[in-house]
């Protein structure tokens, strides 16, 4: 028990773990945080209402033995297609850190040990030429001069010492560090097309993260429209620097930014608490992420530096806004290695739901992704379980145009983490599959990340919409290809081809239906469990011999035979 107390970490703590053995999130807890099974066990019995609970129950496979059970097993089809009509969205969260795994650091850790880990391996470097890149011309406000001066601002000056958080005194409220920051900051400095967005809420801006200080461009919003992250501490002595915990912070909140926007190739944040300041720049180095830092920098200097770095140009923070002619891009949706996803509006007010996925890395890569992807689009364009492609549109806005496609509509996420449907929901991409294949086009990226959930309002339902067609190809280009863009985990990528599309669907179902199996890295390792998992092995089977009927059937009713022949096989007594 306290091994597996230790290895939470501050991924989950132990008062917040589920009380149900049988819940969902203990499969996500036991992979993130490498717990044993005896360290599984003792947590489960050390927070669980029963020692034993009950058992999980597997999926309903259909025995033919009896006619019968046919019958029944069209009345459990019933029940679940009713189920499914209620089904609510699960949003699990576990406040964790897999983002620095980006930062080449494998295993959950405390943010303290991730930048001992950055330094250790030159990853976190003190830059003294940190603001050498800046321009100098940037001229300081008469509110700025006067604060430096040693006046006060806002009811502010260096000789304020308050904790973070607001506090009661009496019947006064002292207001908090982060209030008293964002009072200050919008006196001091003056921006034009720009604004300061400092939250005391403490809201989500940035996925699950929480800056307490946001400079964004006002042309645009969302994630999208973020252009430097700040972290606002308690008030302390001018002569301690920042902890270890506190830099792991704002690094984090920099390197998710970076994950939201694909397309910077550097992005920079701040830690202060209105007298100490130190700022931060993180950089992509092929896959990983490096840092650097300026140092300490104290009172009237450090608003100086804060006031330069808010001022400068949009080319020296490394950002680009993203707008769209005739569109609204807003909320970021998600990212994967090439790309990332937005929820768009148009500006007409004909299009409400949509998504603007923008293309990644380097240009003459990222405009092939758009074309394939456009192309498999157009040739499926008749097929009602893929995307569909709704402007003309296909590059951001501005001199720096980067390749962009707008469709709908907009999904979410399937699995633990969201929306839970049923096995028989996915039978509809087999057929999908079919149609491409038909085409001679393979797919090549099929996986959980890429399989979406839509609210059909009508009939109040979902339905799964297979997206996601930018590492498609030609049967002819699968053939003379020699790399594959693709999530090794669900394909053979040495046997890439419409038998391992189709495998790599029965894959996913897989990964998303089944809590069943521990973590697994390989395609290989995936295999193996799924052989031992009731009739899976056998839809795997059937799916790398690309027999498309019996994995829909499989998909349908849990069994890759054709019912009607194996019934008429059998010899049934009168007693029967």
């Amino acid at each position: 028990l306290d091994s597996g107390k230790a290895k939470l970490g501050d991924i989950i703590s132990f008062d917040d773990l589920p009380k149900d053995r049988n819940d969902n999130l203990w499969h996500r807890i036991e992979n993130k945080c490498h717990l044993t099974i005896g360290e599984l066990s003792a947590l489960k019995n050390a927070v669980c209402s029963s020692g034993q609970g009950s058992l999980p129950v597997p999926p309903v496979q259909v025995n033919l033995e009896s006619p019968t059970k046919k019958v029944l097993f069209a009345a459990i089809q019933q029940v679940e297609k009713n189920l499914t009509k209620k089904i609510t969205k699960q949003n699990i969260k576990i406040d964790g850190i897999s983002n620095r795994l980006s930062s080449g650091l494998q295993g959950p850790r405390t943010r303290s040990q991730w930048v001992k880990d950055l330094k250790s391996k030159e990853m976190l470097k003190l830059d003294i030429n940190f603001f050498q890149s800046f321009e100098e011309s940037v001229e300081s406000s008469p509110e700025l001069l006067r604060l430096i001066s040693g006046e006060k601002v806002a009811n502010f000056d260096f000789s304020i010492r308050v904790g973070e958080e607001p506090k009661k005194k009496g019947r006064q409220t002292i207001v908090g560090s982060r209030e008293h920051f964002g009072n200050v900051v919008e006196q001091v400095i003056l921006l034009t097309g720009r604004r300061h967005d400092c939250d005391a809420r403490n809201k989500p801006s940035v996925g699950s993260h929480k800056p307490d200080y946001l400079l964004r461009i006002t042309v645009c919003a969302g994630e999208q429209s973020i252009i430097v992250v700040g972290e606002i501490k308690g008030m302390a002595d001018l002569d301690r620097e920042f902890s270890d915990e506190e830099v792991g912070q704002i690094l984090d909140f920099i390197q998710e930014l970076l994950i939201k926007q694909g397309w910077r190739k550097f992005a920079l944040g701040f830690l202060t608490d209105g007298v100490r300041f130190e700022f931060f720049r993180g950089t992509r180095r092929d896959s990983k992420i490096e840092f650097t830092r300026s140092g300490l920098i104290s009172e009237g200097a450090g608003w100086t530096r804060l006031s330069q770095l808010l001022q400068q140009s949009n080319e020296v923070l490394g950002f680009n806004p993203t707008t769209v002619d005739g569109w609204r891009i807003e909320d970021w949706l998600g990212s994967g290695a090439t790309s990332s996803a937005f929820a768009a509006a148009s500006d007409d007010g004909s299009i409400t739901s949509a998504v603007c996925k923008i293309y990644c890395g380097a240009e003459e890569e990222a405009v092939k992704r758009r074309e394939n992807e456009l192309r498999a689009l157009n040739l499926m364009r008749d097929n009602e379980w893929i995307p569909k492609v709704v402007s003309e549109i296909l590059t951001t806005s501005g001199d720096n145009a980067i390749p962009v496609l707008l469709v709908t509509p907009r999904g979410e996420k399937l699995g633990i983490s969201g929306v839970r449907l049923p096995i028989s929901a996915y039978s509809n991409l087999v057929g999908t599959l079919e149609a491409s294949h038909s085409l001679e086009l393979c797919h090549n990226d099929i996986c959980p990340e890429n399989v979406f959930a839509v609210e059909d309002e009508e009939s109040d339902s979902y339905y799964i919409l297979l997206n996601d067609w930018g590492s498609s190809m030609t049967f002819e280009e699968v053939a003379a290809a020699d790399k594959f863009c693709t999530h090794e985990q669900y394909y053979n990528v040495g046997n890439m081809g419409a038998a391992e599309d189709l495998a790599a669907l029965v894959r996913s179902v897989f990964v998303l239906t089944q809590c069943t199996f521990s973590h697994v890295e390989t395609v290989a390792e995936l295999d193996a469990h799924m052989q031992l998992q009731w009739s899976w092995g056998d839809a795997l089977d059937a799916a790398l011999a690309l027999d498309y009927k019996a994995v829909e059937r499989f998909l349908l009713t849990g069994n890759v035979a054709d019912v009607d022949t194996a019934l008429s096989a059998l010899t049934i007594s009168n007693n029967s």
